[in-house]
C-alpha cells in the first residue's frame, strides 16, 4: 500500500526554483516511462463542471475527475 502526498510550489518556486524543475522533470518521466499512472474516471467539460462535483459527492469517482477545457478532446466517463 501506497500513500503519496503533495506540496506547495510556491514556496519552492521562491526560494527553491532549482529543486522544484528538478522534482517536476523526475515526476514527469516516471509518468513518460508508466511507472506511474494517473486513474482519470470521469471526464466533463466546463459547462458539465457541476457534473463533476456531483460524481465526487456521489462517491461515483473511482480516481480523478477531470474538467476538459477543449470540448472537441472530451471524452465521457468510463465508468
Amino acid at each position: 500500500n501506497w500513500t503519496i502526498h503533495g506540496l506547495y510550489w510556491g514556496s519552492y518556486k521562491i526560494n527553491q526554483p532549482d529543486v522544484l524543475e528538478d522534482s517536476l522533470k523526475e515526476l514527469l518521466s516516471w509518468l513518460a516511462r508508466g511507472l506511474i499512472t494517473l486513474n482519470i474516471s470521469h471526464t466533463y467539460r466546463l459547462s458539465e463542471a457541476n457534473l463533476a462535483f456531483a460524481a465526487i459527492k456521489e462517491r461515483k469517482a473511482i480516481g480523478k475527475v477531470m474538467i476538459a477545457f477543449d470540448d472537441h478532446s472530451t471524452v465521457r466517463s468510463k465508468i
